[in-house]
């Protein structure tokens, strides 16, 4: 499912009856419930264990997952993500394609153009494999996530940044 087909999937949600047990949808390790705190076009998610995911926790797993071997691998996992959705067929962390994948959405549903949606949490997610690098520190890259009344953060000058890093 890319951005396009998940932002109509949640949408047609009240209608689907089929899929929802209750207003819970399992995806993965992540429980969707329906509708979210914005309405009929929103959702929460919980981990299974009931957890409510941050975009920090998600900055925090890539960068524990980044390594000097694996770096350019998680810049094109991000991109790959940020372009396709769970369509995406770079396979590097599954897992962490889901999670990343329906937070972000949330953010397309809830943020349409001409806001940033969910090129803004991408942004964060690159920036937490720069943090791995030494380019900043955990502590900006939290407050940079945790930004809430503040603006969008300007964004790193990077030459080589994803195409969503601009």
């Amino acid at each position: 499912m890319n951005f396009q087909e998940g932002i109509t999937f949640i949408k047609n949600l009240p209608k689907s009856t089929s899929t929802l047990h209750g207003n819970l949808l399992k995806q993965g390790d992540l429980k969707i419930l329906y509708p979210g705190y914005k309405g009929d076009s929103d959702y929460k998610i919980e981990m299974i264990n009931g957890s409510v995911p941050t975009h920090y926790d998600i900055c925090f797993e890539i960068y524990n997952s980044v390594d000097s071997s694996n770096y350019n691998s998680y810049i094109e996992f991000i991109e790959d993500v940020y372009n396709y959705g769970l369509n995406s067929t770079n396979n590097l962390n599954d897992d962490l394609k889901n999670l990343i994948y329906w937070v972000s959405l949330q953010e397309d549903i809830n943020y349409p153009p001409p806001k940033k949606g969910r090129a803004l949490a991408f942004c964060r997610y690159y920036e937490a494999i720069l943090a791995k690098k030494g380019n900043l520190s955990l502590d900006f890259l939290k407050s940079r996530c945790n930004n809430h009344g503040r603006g969008v953060p300007a964004l790193l000058k990077i030459s080589d940044a994803p195409t969503f890093y601009k």
